[in-house]
């Protein structure tokens, strides 16, 4: 609903001008607003919207070709990652055994599009995008909660922390391929729709007892302003 609201604003105060004085494709850089869809379960199959933050530069190589460059952050809610783990404790008065869990519920990725645009011509309005993108990921709600029980005698609690760590099973760098098309509203405005397809699984199967790919991958929107 907010891209659509966004969308919908930016077509009312940027009419479309004639092709002849669009002049998009020229050099320069600004900010990249939107959303992205992705799959974050497939049994069943789980999708999940998360707002995308970012900026962009834009450099022409000749006619049909420039060099588009940018770097953005992304928010994915929905994910639905747990597992258990234990670990016991020898000790002089007794055995303790720590029981604990970890949750990843959503991940924030700061990712490096590198892609080349081949266009019509320095008055169209289409371009077509294809190239990687490179990403980092933070685990910016991931829980972790050890809980105690206790055997043995004269055993006490302790906050003694576990060697189990979410990284352990969700890798923190990934690298995508990108694909997608561009249109020109106005000569400094343009919304962009292209498809994320991520090729590493972010997560140890043998971590999180599932052999589920978890891709960074999905369908996005953007708008971009040219400063």
């Amino acid at each position: 609903m907010f891209l659509s609201i966004l969308l919908s604003a930016a077509l009312n105060t940027a009419p479309l001008t004639d092709s002849a004085v669009i002049r998009f494709h020229q050099s320069g850089f600004g900010p990249i607003i939107g959303a992205q869809v992705s799959p974050v379960g497939h049994q069943p199959l789980r999708l999940a919207a998360g707002p995308v933050l970012g900026c962009f530069w834009l450099q022409p190589l000749n006619r049909h070709w420039a060099l588009q460059i940018e770097f953005q952050g992304r928010i994915t809610p929905g994910y639905r990652l747990f597992t258990t783990f234990a670990d016991t404790l020898v000790r002089p008065v007794g055995i303790g055994i720590s029981r604990g869990e970890i949750n990843v519920r959503s991940v924030a990725y700061l990712e490096l599009p590198l892609l080349l645009r081949r266009q019509g011509g320095k008055n169209s309005r289409y371009a077509w995008l294809a190239g990687v993108r490179p990403s980092i990921n933070f685990l910016n709600r991931h829980q972790t909660d050890n809980l105690w029980s206790i055997s043995g005698y004269n055993i006490v609690a302790s906050t003694e922390p576990t060697e189990a760590n979410v990284r352990q099973g969700f890798y923190r760098y990934d690298l995508g391929l990108v694909l997608g098309w561009s249109f020109a509203l106005s000569d400094r405005l343009s919304v962009d729709v292209r498809y994320n397809q991520g090729f590493l699984d972010l997560t140890a199967d043998n971590f999180f007892k599932s052999d589920e790919l978890t891709l960074n991958s999905g369908l996005q929107c953007t708008l971009r302003a040219k400063l």
